[in-house]
């Protein structure tokens, strides 16, 4: 083989996106990460709430990771999910009620992997399964960051979330939001206050007119992925 066709295989090679570097959307991996969140969420513990808030920051470094994000966009992104987890962990030491610390870290994570899932998606010129993935874990951080905003409701007002009586864990507050996000609202729960209404009522909106324009076109313009 001549030298020319060795220069030309090594530029051809070195032209080809690296795996690493360009993440190719692996959306389905966010899902994945949720579901375990979804899990371990309900149950209540001091110890769970720190990991559960490392897999919140792991859907945002690697929703960053996957969108192409400069390094260092990438490297502030875990260095926010290190505060985040050291914060959870010490609540329970230096504050009156860990599930208000808790709730707030889980909705900073949240709400930036959003804006970072979101932001390249709307770059993206094809829609994929890669995308369909993508909007459907944007959706299920949407159940999550109004779960943490009932429960901060509860915590920092003082006054209980729900009308109906006892002290409800964080079961109840996922609960809720995601039946109030689908609009299925079986009723057993129900907003004790006009504030908490209002916000169930911007939930409930946000999930359907999400669901019927984002992720009705995305379907209907969805592509297979390429064989060849």
């Amino acid at each position: 083989m001549s030298s020319d066709e060795d220069l030309g295989i090594i530029e051809a090679v070195s032209r080809r996106p690296s795996v690493v570097v360009r993440g190719a959307g692996r959306y389905g991996v966010l899902l994945v990460l949720l579901a375990m969140v979804l899990v371990l969420a309900p149950f209540e513990s001091t110890f769970l709430e720190p990991v559960i808030v490392a897999l919140l920051g792991s859907v945002l470094v690697f929703a960053l990771w996957t969108s192409r994000a400069v390094t260092s966009v990438l490297w502030g992104a875990i260095g926010l999910t290190l505060a985040c987890v050291v914060a959870s962990a010490v609540a329970p030491v230096w504050a009156s009620s860990s599930r208000g610390v808790y709730a707030l870290v889980s909705i900073m994570l949240s709400v930036t992997a959003i804006a970072s899932i979101a932001t390249h998606l709307t770059l993206r010129r094809t829609a994929t399964s890669a995308t369909l993935a993508g909007a459907v874990a944007i959706y299920l951080l949407v159940g999550l960051v109004f779960a943490d905003l009932y429960m901060c409701f509860t915590v920092f007002s003082g006054t209980p979330f729900f009308t109906e009586p006892g002290d409800r864990g964080s079961v109840a507050y996922l609960y809720f939001s995601f039946t109030t996000l689908t609009t299925v609202g079986f009723g057993d729960l129900t907003a004790g206050s006009d504030a908490g209404r209002m916000l169930a009522v911007m939930e409930a909106l946000l999930g359907q007119l999400y669901l019927v324009t984002v992720v009705a076109f995305i379907v209907a313009t969805r592509r297979p992925r390429s064989t060849s």
